[in-house]
C-alpha cells in the first residue's frame, strides 16, 4: 500500500509596537516597565511560503517506510529545505519497532528581531532603580558590540522506539530521542559594568552611556545544544469495576540537555571581560527544567460520574549564580496532586470540579543571593517545576449544542 500527501502554505507575520501614553514613559515612566517611547515604536512584517510532499510505502506487510520533504522561503531569511525519514516494523500482531530521522528549521520570531523596550531594575549598590534596555538585534548599539545579525535555528533529530500490547487492556511504549539544535535563539546576559562604576572606561561602558542605560540585553544565536531523552508509557485501561470502568497510566520522561561546543563571545566583549552568555543563562538551558517527570494517573468512569486523580513528580532543578558555582542552589523534586470530579446530568450538560495542586505544594525558596528585584521575590522566575501559585480550584459547566 502506498500513501502520498502534499500541501502548500503561505503566511504573513506582523509585529506592532504601539507608542504608549506620554505619561507612561515621562520622567522614567511607570513602575518597572515604562511605556513604549516613540523611538521604540514601530511596525514590522514578513511573508513566507512553504510546500511539502510525503510518501509512505508498505514494503512488506510488516515493514513500512516513509519520507517527507519541506521547502520554505522567508522574505527576510531566504530559504530552507528540511526532510524526514521514518520507518515501522511489526513484530507479530501486538508489537512494533519504529524509528525516524529528520532535520528542522525555525526562523526567529519578529519580536526576537525587533523588540525594543526599557525596564527599571533593582541593582545591588544603587539606591534607586536603574534603567535596563532591551534592544533589537540590529540596533546600532548591539551592532557596535560586535553581535551578528540573527539567523535561523536548525536541528537534527533522531528517535527509536517500541510499542506493544501486552494484554487485552495493557499497552506499553518506549522511545528514546536525540535532538541537536544549532544557533539556538536565546536572550543574552545583561551587559553591564563589571565593577559597578559606569564611567565609560572601556568601549562597552561607553556604549551603555551613549544609550542612557545601566545594562543591555538582546536576542542572539547563543549556543548549540544537544538533548537526549526517553519517553515511557504504560497504560492499563477500560477495566470493568462495579458500574463503571477503571483505568491507570504511568508516564515517564527522562531528559538531559547540554551546551554543545563553546559560546562565541564577540571580540569587543571578550577584550573587556564581558560575557554575552554567562553561566546563569547557560544554566537556564541545561538545568532550569526537570530532568525527569513521572505521572501516575488513576481514573474511574460510570455513565453519570467520573473521577481522576493524577500525581506528578517533578525532578530537581538548579538556579545558577552568575559566577560562583558554590552559590548555585538545587531545588528538590516535588510531587503535585490534581483531582477532578465530574458529573453528567445528561448527554448535553455536565459539571466538573477541578483541584489543581491539591496539597498546596510550593517550590523551594530562593537563597537570598539569587533573588531578583532587590530580594523581594521568594521564588525563581528562571527555573520552572510546577509554578508558585499553590493550590487552585475551578468549577466548570459544559453544555453541548
Amino acid at each position: 500500500m502506498v500513501s502520498a500527501y502534499f500541501g502548500f502554505e503561505t503566511k504573513r507575520d506582523m509585529y506592532d509596537a504601539f507608542e504608549g501614553d506620554p505619561f507612561s514613559y515621562y520622567g522614567g515612566g511607570s513602575d518597572s516597565f515604562a511605556g513604549i517611547k516613540p523611538s521604540e515604536a514601530g511596525s514590522w512584517s514578513r511573508t513566507s511560503f512553504a510546500t511539502y510532499v510525503g510518501l509512505d510505502f508498505d514494503i512488506t506487510k510488516a515493514f513500512l517506510l516513509g519520507g517527507a520533504i519541506r521547502y520554505e522561503d522567508f522574505s527576510d531569511f531566504g530559504s530552507n529545505t528540511s526532510w524526514k525519514l521514518n520507518g515501522r516494523y511489526k513484530i507479530g500482531e501486538n508489537a512494533a519497532l519504529r524509528a525516524s530521522a529528520s532535520t528542522g528549521f525555525r526562523a526567529p520570531s519578529l519580536h526576537q528581531r525587533y523588540i525594543t523596550l526599557s525596564q527599571y531594575i533593582i541593582v545591588p549598590g544603587f539606591a534607586d532603580p536603574q534603567l535596563q534596555g532591551t534592544l533589537a538585534n540590529d540596533d546600532p548599539a548591539v551592532v557596535a558590540l560586535g553581535v551578528p545579525n540573527l539567523t535561523a535555528e536548525t536541528s537534527d533529530n533522531y528517535s527509536f522506539g517500541v510499542t506493544a500490547k501486552l494484554a487485552k487492556n495493557l499497552s506499553f511504549s518506549a522511545d528514546i530521542y536525540n535532538i541537536k539544535v544549532k544557533d539556538r535563539v536565546l536572550f543574552s546576559s545583561q551587559i553591564k559594568s563589571i565593577d559597578g562604576n559606569l564611567d565609560g572606561s572601556d568601549q562597552v561602558e561607553q556604549i551603555l552611556l551613549d544609550n542612557n542605560v545601566l545594562a543591555l540585553q538582546f536576542f542572539i544565536n547563543a549556543v548549540n545544544t544537544k538533548t537526549t531523552g526517553a519517553d515511557i508509557v504504560l497504560d492499563y485501561s477500560n477495566i470493568p469495576l462495579g458500574n463503571g470502568k477503571f483505568g491507570a497510566s504511568l508516564s515517564m520522561n527522562f531528559n538531559n540537555t547540554k551546551i554543545d561546543g563553546a559560546v562565541s563571545n564577540p571580540p569587543i566583549l571578550e577584550a573587556g571581560g564581558y560575557e554575552i552568555f554567562n553561566r546563569r543563562e547557560a544554566g537556564r538551558i541545561t538545568d532550569a527544567r526537570p530532568k525527569s517527570k513521572i505521572l501516575l494517573g488513576l481514573n474511574y468512569k460510570t455513565d453519570k460520574f467520573n473521577v481522576a486523580l493524577n500525581n506528578t513528580s517533578f525532578g530537581e532543578v538548579t538556579v545558577f549564580d552568575d559566577v560562583d558555582p558554590n552559590l548555585d542552589q538545587v531545588h528538590s523534586s516535588k510531587i503535585v496532586t490534581d483531582l477532578i470530579l465530574g458529573y453528567n446530568f445528561n448527554e448535553k450538560f455536565s459539571v466538573s470540579v477541578n483541584a489543581n495542586n491539591l496539597f498546596d505544594v510550593y517550590p523551594d525558596v530562593l537563597d537570598e543571593n539569587l533573588r531578583s528585584a532587590g530580594g523581594r521575590f521568594l521564588y525563581s522566575s528562571e527555573v520552572t517545576q510546577m509554578g508558585f501559585k499553590g493550590a487552585n480550584y475551578s468549577l466548570n459547566f459544559n453544555f453541548k449544542f
